[in-house]
């Protein structure tokens, strides 16, 4: 599931890679991956495999399955299929770089694959930092087709770094599901599915779910 960063239908290449970045790779940016693989797909069918979206930790044990902690959050949103064939792996340079967009669950997440590759500071955000970010990019003036929305985006939402309100290391995280109560796990993972909804549908608006 999370192996090199090309589709999973043929052997072409896909147009625009997400990679999303946690610390064990097998809570919650598999999580982010297996949510973002099937929301894509219900709304762009086989134009989906224009997207790679894959996921990595930066203290990865490979060949790990997804942690029993998911299994309801699995479950609710029909990714329990897609989770079975799931194996961590640890993020390595060559995934930061074959990677279009980077996404982490903190801001620790980011400055490890910034130290990776330096140039990747311009296309690596904490997730909910990307959402926050987007509040002031004209989403009207986007391209129609998916992948070059997409990939305008990028840009267009590094630049609003310095421009917005400073906020600290607490607002950007999604903490960690499996050391929280029930009601705090709860909360953390509807937090992460409204932050990988809110990525999908800026790439992937209801009014332009066509061809990628």
């Amino acid at each position: 599931m999370s192996g090199p960063l090309t589709t999973t239908t043929g052997c072409r290449p896909a147009e625009f890679r997400i990679l999303f970045v946690c610390s064990a790779n097998v809570c919650r940016s598999p999580f982010a991956e297996l949510l973002t693989r099937r929301l894509l797909a219900a709304r762009l069918g086989t134009a989906a495999a224009r997207f790679a979206v894959s996921s990595a930790g930066t203290r990865a044990v490979a060949g790990e399955p997804v942690d029993p902690v998911l299994r309801e959050d699995l479950v609710t949103w029909r990714l329990e299929r897609l989770a079975n064939r799931f194996r961590s792996r640890a993020i390595s340079v060559d995934a930061v770089r074959g990677a279009d967009l980077v996404l982490t669950v903190e801001r620790p997440h980011r400055s490890f694959v910034a130290e990776l590759d330096p140039t990747a500071v311009r296309r690596a955000f904490c997730l909910r930092e990307w959402n926050r970010l987007l509040a002031g990019v004209p989403l009207h003036a986007l391209p129609g087709p998916p992948v070059q929305r997409a990939r305008a985006l990028v840009p267009l939402v590094a630049r609003r770094r310095g421009i917005v309100c400073y906020t600290t290391a607490d607002d950007d995280a999604i903490r960690d599901p499996r050391r929280l109560r029930k009601d705090e796990r709860d909360a953390v993972m509807r937090d992460l599915v409204e932050n990988v909804h809110s990525l999908v549908n800026t790439i992937v608006p209801a009014s332009k779910r066509s061809n990628a």
